[in-house]
């Protein structure tokens, strides 16, 4: 802003017509009555309501004595103009000493009351009326030991006699070496006039007083705020110097408010006040206009006035003269110089030099009265109209400043912006082109490490894998640019839905299962089941709990991390604990901010952004996060999200759209006959839109909404594909893929993942959990059918196939049997020709039994394995006589179907390799008892039993080569999803087989 020349003039000019019209009418409430000889003749004189006179003239003084105020001889007084200056009268020798005055005034009236106001009566006096003492400003001695100093100004009101009204004043002066005496005119009034009077005078200081300190504490305020400005500072001193100078001169208001100060420590300040303010403003226009400033003059000007401050306090006398005659000189050529200064800097156009320069043209106006009062000498009593007016310019110039600085900070602000937006869109394409070859770097090298594991050294392998390392690091570096770009722009996505903290945390701590395994380190979940769901974004939740997991892993080499949650306020409050090395307290304060680290985490370098991507994912959901860390002592990250408020409520509103797809489960397909899928998600809307599209494929759908009612339904009905979302509240995906897993293998019953989530890490964890496949949501429908098809494909292409390979395993079994009854007729035509018969006509029992089914029959009636079973044990007691014994232990009419030949090749197992290879033989039994929901079938002997290296090879779920028997029939068991078996087996004592059936299968 460039002020335009013409204004200071017409400033000035205003300012001059404004103070001469107030004088003018403040002239109009004083009159003036000269005194002759000691004499003032009030005789025909009204005293008027609001005017008041002064008591100029001549007055009787008589130097050395304390006149009695009654009786006393005035005879060798002299009449003396006041006001009076005792330095400056010729006749006098010293200006210090002690005298007496008298005015007599002469009235034809008598007045009840009136008014007498001191002014300045140097430096110590009593005030008698009528030969009354009524007043008095400090003790006045004839010597210096007795005199108590003080000169301040006071009103009295007495009343007025008709005739003669005697004024004495006994004055004494031995500090102010400027001279005592009566320095300026008392006056005379009605009670009115003097009160009025009295109230202008103090209105007058106050007001000067007070808008200096208002002033000087404001500018102090915003020096505080903006330190490197240190012209606020001094103007600020300055205006302090000055409210000090003020308020100690004139009604001496300050003295007012501290009436004990000692006179003489006052009469220091009125000394150093003006001196302390000049050399404060040498400071603040060398600070305020640098391109002007003479370093020089500083130097010089501030200098001389260090110097006579110093002086001022440590002189002997409370008034050192010398000091005194000084400061009005120094004062005046420092002013002198400012306004050069001033003016030079106004028409140089520099900034708000205009408005400083009428500042302190006023002012000097100001303090030249002042000054000239402290002198003696009669000035006009201005109002503090220059006072005012150097505060508004003031006030103008810091406007006009902080204006400009205003202007040019927005302007910085915007090119900053420009810039900052300039720097995000470059990081976000940066960011985005990164991702391809840091992809196919990760791939490649991972890649190279598997294939080359016998061709590569040691040491190359660890440098690939150092390369992979690198290249995920900068992964997640790219993924968390991109987000924080995007969070920058306001353009992140977040879809508020009801969010289960328990199950969140389970489904994330199984994915950090695989990543802990080779840490010392447990992850402990302590999030309460009954926790009410929180309103937030599902999968920003999870990146809020995966950064501060991460965030914990990397500053915890072992210990613990634990994860509580607990309600606050309508707010879930989430805390991640850990025992790791902790943050400094200096630098909590700013762990939230970009691209900030930890200096003393030495074991792990990052780019900083993942605390300060948490914090604004929490801010754009309504949330926030706290820090609470000392150093080696761990930290704990506890962030807050709004509580779901209709949780704790019945039902919900008419108008919640969701309504409109409410699904009741579990929901069964009517009228369908393809394929079955059971479908597990917790949202109506998902199982709206995968039952609409499964059944328009031709599926049969079954759908559930928790992974708990899942693992039921698919322990009582089979089905040849399951949907599952990864985050529902009681039971996770991943939980769910972990009990499919233990009845059934990946081809006997595809599970298909789909997530909101895009981390890599639930990829991984999905597929060890069990999974076949993994589909992102939002997901396109085209996608979904081709991905379904293609399981529901792979299910029965693996089923056939395991169909054949059972077929096989059961003809293994019949030459293996005829084999063995073959060798038992042989040796019974040796020894009895009649059982060798009977055998011969079991075994052609057997063998219309056998051919009764194909090898591709999946099940038989009980009573046909039955058959097979005690033909077989016949034939064996023909062989072996006495030595084997069998017992049955079966129900009537059991309604039970089995695969053939499971149980025969058990029986036949338990008498040849059991009981007959003891001496005394043995008992094999075998009993079908039906339960709640099973058959269970126990095979038992008491024969020799099986060596535990044996019976573990024959438990292993990994069956190499082609064998038959017991292996055989566990291999045969592990393609029957509604069958299992356990076998115990101890040394001498025999071996016990225990198969259970699932009834709803249809067995």
């Amino acid at each position: 802003m460039k002020e335009p020349k013409w204004l200071m003039v017409l400033c000035l000019l205003l300012f001059g017509g404004i103070s001469i019209a107030y004088s003018f009418l403040l002239g109009q409430n004083e009159t003036e009555n000269l005194a002759e000889h000691g004499v003032l003749d009030l005789r025909g004189e009204l005293f008027q309501e609001e005017v008041a006179m002064q008591l100029n003239g001549e007055w009787l003084f008589q130097k050395g004595v304390f006149v009695d105020p009654i009786d006393g001889d005035w005879s060798e007084s002299l009449s003396q103009p006041i006001p009076h200056n005792w330095a400056r009268d010729e006749q006098l020798d010293s200006p210090f000493g002690y005298g007496s005055y008298r005015l007599i005034i002469l009235a034809d009236q008598k007045e009840n009351v009136i008014g007498l106001k001191t002014n300045s009566i140097r430096m110590a006096h009593g005030l008698f009326f009528n030969g009354e003492l009524i007043g008095s400003s400090g003790v006045p001695g004839k010597t210096k030991e007795s005199t108590k100093h003080g000169n301040t100004p006071y009103t009295v009101y007495v009343p007025l006699e008709k005739g003669e009204n005697t004024i004495v004043l006994h004055v004494a002066n031995y500090y102010y070496m400027a001279g005592g005496g009566l320095a300026s005119p008392m006056y005379i009034g009605s009670q009115e006039a003097i009160s009025s009077l009295r109230d202008r005078s103090l209105m007058h200081d106050w007001v000067v007083v007070t808008a200096l300190l208002v002033m000087g504490l404001y500018l102090l305020g915003m020096y505080m705020q903006r330190k490197n400005d240190r012209s606020l500072l001094f103007f600020s001193l300055f205006c302090f110097a000055e409210m000090a100078f003020s308020g100690l001169h004139g009604e001496k208001v300050l003295y007012m408010i501290w009436p004990d100060l000692p006179y003489s420590f006052v009469l220091r300040m009125q000394l150093l006040s003006p001196v302390s303010g000049i050399v404060v403003l040498y400071f603040y226009l060398y600070y305020a206009f640098p391109a002007i400033r003479p370093k020089r003059m500083l130097y010089i000007g501030a200098g001389m006035g260090a110097v006579g401050a110093v002086y001022c306090f440590l002189s002997p006398s409370a008034v050192p003269y010398g000091l005194m005659i000084m400061t009005p000189l120094y004062s005046l050529l420092s002013y002198i110089y400012f306004i050069y200064i001033l003016n030079a800097a106004f028409w140089r156009r520099e900034e708000g030099a205009m408005y400083l320069l009428i500042g302190l043209i006023v002012f000097n106006i100001y303090s030249i009265s002042h000054t000239a009062n402290v002198l003696g000498l009669s000035v006009l009593d201005y109002f503090p109209l220059e006072v005012i007016l150097f505060i508004l310019m003031m006030a103008l110039l810091l406007s006009l400043r902080f204006s400009n600085a205003f202007k040019k900070v927005d302007a910085l602000s915007h090119e900053l912006l420009k810039m900052d937006k300039y720097k995000d869109e470059f990081l976000a394409k940066t960011s985005h082109e990164f991702k391809t070859p840091v992809h196919g770097i990760m791939n490649i090298a991972e890649s190279i490490v598997k294939d080359g594991e016998n061709s590569l050294s040691k040491e190359q392998i660890e440098n690939i894998t150092l390369i992979s390392a690198t290249a995920r690091r900068l992964s997640v570096l790219v993924n968390d640019m991109l987000d924080l770009s995007k969070l920058k722009r306001g353009e992140l996505d977040v879809h508020i839905l009801k969010v289960d903290v328990r199950g969140s945390v389970d489904l994330i701590l199984d994915m950090y299962t695989f990543l802990i395994e080779e840490k010392k380190l447990i992850i402990v979940n302590d999030v309460p089941d009954n926790l009410p769901p929180v309103l937030a974004d599902e999968v920003r939740f999870r990146q809020i709990m995966i950064n501060l997991l991460d965030n914990a892993m990397k500053h915890t080499i072992h210990g613990m991390i634990r994860i509580t949650a607990f309600e606050e306020s309508g707010r879930l409050a989430i805390s991640i604990e850990d025992t790791g090395e902790g943050i400094g307290a200096e630098q909590l304060n700013t762990i939230f901010e970009p691209y900030r680290q930890f200096h003393e985490a030495t074991s792990y370098k990052g780019a900083g952004l993942g605390l300060s991507i948490v914090r604004q994912l929490l801010e754009v959901q309504g949330g926030s996060i706290k820090v609470a860390s000392q150093k080696g002592e761990g930290s704990t990250f506890t962030f807050y999200l709004p509580v779901d408020s209709s949780a704790e409520t019945k039902g919900k509103p008419a108008n919640d759209p969701s309504e409109r797809y409410m699904i009741h489960v579990p929901y069964e397909s009517s009228g369908q006959s393809g394929p079955s899928i059971l479908v597990v998600d917790d949202h109506d809307v998902n199982l709206k839109i995968l039952i609409e599209l499964l059944e328009g494929e031709g599926y049969t759908v079954t759908a559930v909404k928790s992974g708990e009612e899942a693992v039921q339904l698919i322990s009582r009905k089979q089905v040849d594909l399951m949907i599952v979302d990864l985050m529902m509240p009681d039971m996770s995906g991943f939980g769910v893929c972990r009990h499919i897993r233990k009845r059934y293998s990946a081809i006997q019953l595809p599970i298909l993942i789909v997530t909101a989530s895009h981390h890599k890490e639930e990829k991984i964890t999905a597929f060890h959990a069990g999974a076949n496949d993994f589909l992102p949501k939002p997901f396109d429908l085209s996608e979904m059918k081709v991905r379904v098809a293609n399981l529901v494909a792979l299910k029965h292409a693996a089923a056939e196939n395991a169909t054949m390979e059972v077929a096989f395993l059961q003809s293994q079994i019949k030459p293996h049997f005829l084999f063995n009854v073959l060798n038992t007729i042989h040796a019974l035509t040796y020894m009895d020709a009649e059982q060798a018969r009977q055998v011969i006509d079991d075994l052609a029992c057997y063998l219309r039994g056998s051919f009764d089914f194909h090898n591709t029959e999946q099940l038989v009636p009980i009573e046909k394995e039955l058959e097979l079973i005690q033909t077989y044990v016949s034939i064996e007691q023909a062989r072996f006589r006495n030595k084997v014994r069998a017992v049955y232990d079966i129900p009537d009419e059991l309604p039970l179907r089995l695969p053939p030949l499971l149980l025969q090749p058990l029986v036949e197992n338990a008498i040849r390799h059991g009981i007959s290879k003891r001496i005394e033989g043995g008992t094999v039994r075998l009993s079908i008892t039906p339960e709640q929901d099973k058959w269970k079938i126990v095979i038992e002997d008491d024969g020799v039993g099986i060596p535990p290296e044996v019976l573990e090879n024959i438990s292993s779920s990994t069956i190499e080569g082609k064998g038959i028997g017991l292996k055989n029939i566990n291999r045969r068991l592990q393609y029957i999803s509604y069958a299992a078996w356990t076998i115990t087996s101890e040394l001498n004592k025999g071996t016990k087989i225990v198969i259970t059936l699932q009834k709803e299968t249809g067995l």
